[in-house]
């Protein structure tokens, strides 16, 4: 079977504006002040792992589980707002048509990933979620992409990743797919694409 495995923040959800601010007021919370550089360090890797890395630079106090469990409380109460990103619907119902498996590998939750395709009216073309709760290594480690192709029984060499990070392409690359980058702000290009609905000149010559 042919697979097209989705990253989901930044990818299919518009929601790096709402995560930015999220890490924002975290950090200010504790009388701290972030970086985009910073940002993008943690844009990747799963949840608990983002929280350690911030814990160290900051020298934060307070035990990892509480950080955690206050970082993903904040996630809870404003991804209700993530919108897709334009051409979303339209790719995935056109990869399904077309006999793509459609999967999600993300550094996030699979309940909170479901939430949100649920919300969406998307749960129906998405067969699977791998979230950071199904692996010990997160991106850019492959086991996510790996876990993924053996959950869904999906051909390495007849599959797909779309992903927005470079964490997400290395972990990708490694677990051994032919991956896109979604990069909004830059110009298409032979393994780049600026708008979700340009995968389709991709997947046609897969």
């Amino acid at each position: 079977m042919k697979g097209l495995f989705f990253d989901l923040d930044g990818t299919l959800v518009d929601s790096l504006p709402l995560l930015k601010a999220i890490y924002e007021e975290f950090l200010c919370s504790f009388g701290k002040e972030g970086s985009d550089e910073e940002f993008q360090k943690i844009n990747g890797p799963p949840l608990r792992q983002g929280i350690e890395i911030l814990k160290e630079i900051h020298g934060i106090k307070e035990p990892l589980s509480e950080l955690s469990e206050n970082y993903l409380t904040r996630v809870r109460e404003k991804y209700v707002g993530a919108k897709p990103h334009q051409g979303a619907f339209e790719i995935l119902e056109w990869a399904v048509k077309n006999g793509w498996v459609c999967s999600i590998v993300t550094s996030s939750s699979e309940l909170l990933a479901r939430e949100w395709l649920s919300r969406n009216k998307m749960q129906n073309l998405i067969s699977y979620i791998a979230g950071h709760e199904s692996v010990k290594m997160g991106k850019p480690h492959p086991e996510p992409y790996l876990f993924a192709l053996k959950l869904s029984q999906c051909d390495v060499n007849e599959s797909v990743a779309v992903e927005d990070s470079a964490s997400g392409v290395t972990s990708a690359l490694q677990a051994g797919l032919k991956t896109i980058t979604y990069a909004p702000q830059l110009p298409e290009g032979p393994k780049r694409i600026s708008n979700l609905l340009s995968l389709k000149r991709h997947l046609t010559h897969a």
